[in-house]
Formats: structure tokens, sequence, C-alpha cells
């Protein structure tokens, strides 16, 4: 993942950082539902469990726990890229 740091934003350039943004979204979305909070959009875990791999009615935790995980392989992935 390569940032390009400005004065008002961080730039992610590839296909991986894109999706790492992507998936730091979803992580927190899942943490706000976790405690209460509802959007617009709709429960999140049902819209994502397909691309997790989950049940659409697993914990919030297990769902934190498939997002930490791939944003982890993520960033092995770039740091061995990178050697």
């Amino acid at each position: 993942m390569n940032q390009t740091l400005t004065t008002e934003s961080i730039v992610f350039d590839t296909p991986d950082g894109i999706e790492y943004a992507g998936l730091a979204g979803i992580k927190y979305q899942l943490k706000l539902e976790k405690v209460g909070m509802k959007t617009r959009g709709g429960p999140v875990r049902p819209r994502i469990a397909a691309q997790l791999g989950l049940r659409p009615r697993a914990s919030h935790d297990d769902f934190i726990a498939a997002v930490e995980a791939k944003m982890a392989a993520l960033r092995d992935k770039q740091s061995t890229s990178k050697e």
C-alpha cells in the first residue's frame, strides 16, 4: 500500500490499499453497529457476510475478527512485497 501524504489526506494508490481502506470502514461500521448505532443502509453484517464467508447472523465479534484478519493479510502482503 503506497501512501502519499498531503496536507489534507492520505491517498491509497494500489488495489490492495483501496481494499484495506474499505475494510477499515467496514470494521468501524461493525463496531458502531455492535454498540447500537443504526444506519440508513440497514445492518452491515448481512451485506458483507458473503464477502467474508460468514453467516449473516454471526456475532459482531466474529465479523470484526474476520475483517481484522483480512487487513492483517493485506499488511503482510505489502510488507513482503517491499523486501
